[in-house]
């Protein structure tokens, strides 16, 4: 019999080690590629590679997600990991796209808490943010000279590093450092940001700046963002728009003040 070719001997590498880490699945005909006195030896120094893979990923989703980890513990993370890896192994060239499905393999796990997933998903898009291209943040200076008559036709342009969510638990607390599970569900609009910096952060926002960030976000108009303090006296939603903008520029979610033609 011809001897294997190296990419059929990768291959047979790859089955054995990645598609199960941790797992006794070695490809048919790998086991008498490998040196050894006899078929468990054999098995025994493939499961050492396999193994190692199983602790590299696990590592990886620890980084990602550590509050995650932090409240299931050390045993009952490590199994989430592993049931995981069985329905979504690692398929990319890079570990950072691992954990791009934790989020929704927790939401149907109906043995864990709800408000894991949710948790999940704010870890996860405060990766998405870092990772996101850079931007100049705006300023005052950008809105010094904007004249009263163009004020409501204003278009405003986002960061690209930066994400909202609606989760259906408050999991800011739970990432603030809560070491209960057991908390209460409740609607809860984020918005995830990082700054100049570098630094990642996030806060809750009332229905009203949620209502208004999506409005800016979609291209909508100043007027138009403004609606959604519709429900306020006049002068205090003035106020309020005002002072929420000013926020969202301080912040740095701003990139571009688009003037009217």
């Amino acid at each position: 019999m011809p001897a294997p070719s190296l990419h059929d001997v990768q291959r047979l590498f790859w089955q054995s080690v990645a598609v199960r880490p941790g797992r006794d699945s070695i490809a048919p005909g790998f086991l008498g590629l490998v040196r050894g006195r006899d078929d468990s030896e054999r098995r025994t120094r493939i499961r050492v590679y396999s193994d190692a893979y199983l602790l590299r990923l696990r590592d990886v989703l620890r980084e990602d997600f550590p509050r995650v980890a932090a409240l299931l513990g050390t045993d009952q993370f490590d199994q989430v990991v592993e049931n995981y890896l069985e329905e979504f192994p690692s398929d990319q060239p890079s570990v950072r796209h691992l954990g791009r499905v934790v989020a929704e393999f927790l939401r149907h796990r109906e043995e864990l808490p709800k408000c894991l997933a949710d948790l999940a998903e704010l870890e996860w898009a405060r990766i998405e943010v870092f990772d996101a291209p850079d931007a100049a943040s705006a300023t005052v200076a950008d809105l010094i000279s904007v004249v009263a008559d163009e004020w409501p036709d204003l278009r405003f342009r986002v960061i690209p590093a930066m994400q909202t969510l609606r989760a259906q638990y408050p999991v800011h607390q739970l990432w603030s450092g809560d070491e209960s599970l057991d908390v209460s569900a409740a609607q809860t609009s984020l918005r995830v940001w990082r700054k100049d910096d570098y630094e990642v952060l996030h806060a809750p926002m009332d229905e009203r700046e949620s209502a208004a960030l999506h409005k800016m976000i979609a291209g909508e108009t100043f007027a138009l963002i403004c609606e959604s303090f519709g429900d306020l006296a006049a002068a205090q939603a003035a106020e309020e728009a005002s002072g929420l903008l000013a926020r969202w520029i301080e912040d740095g979610i701003i990139c571009r003040v688009d003037r009217p033609d």
